[in-house]
C-alpha cells in the first residue's frame, strides 16, 4: 500500500471480495505496510484493552438476538 492510498472502510480487498474481522483486516494492512502489528505498543494494549470487552459484549448480543428470533 503506498502512502497516501485510501483503505476501504468496508473492509474490501477487491470487488466482491471483502474481510470482516478486524484481526484479518489489521493483518492484512500490516502485510502490505511491511509492518509487524506485535511491534505497534498502541495497537496491542487498544485491541487487549478497549476492544476486547467491546467485542465479547457484541458477540453475546448478536448470539441473544439469533436465539431471541
Amino acid at each position: 500500500m503506498s502512502q497516501g492510498e485510501a483503505v476501504p472502510a468496508e473492509g474490501r480487498l477487491e470487488p466482491g471480495r471483502y474481510l470482516t474481522e478486524s484481526d484479518a483486516i489489521i493483518a492484512l494492512l500490516a502485510a502490505r505496510a511491511g509492518r509487524d502489528p506485535a511491534d505497534k505498543p498502541v495497537l496491542t494494549s487498544y485491541v487487549e484493552g478497549a476492544l476486547k470487552p467491546m467485542m465479547a459484549l457484541w458477540k453475546e448480543n448478536f448470539e441473544l438476538k439469533g436465539t431471541a428470533a
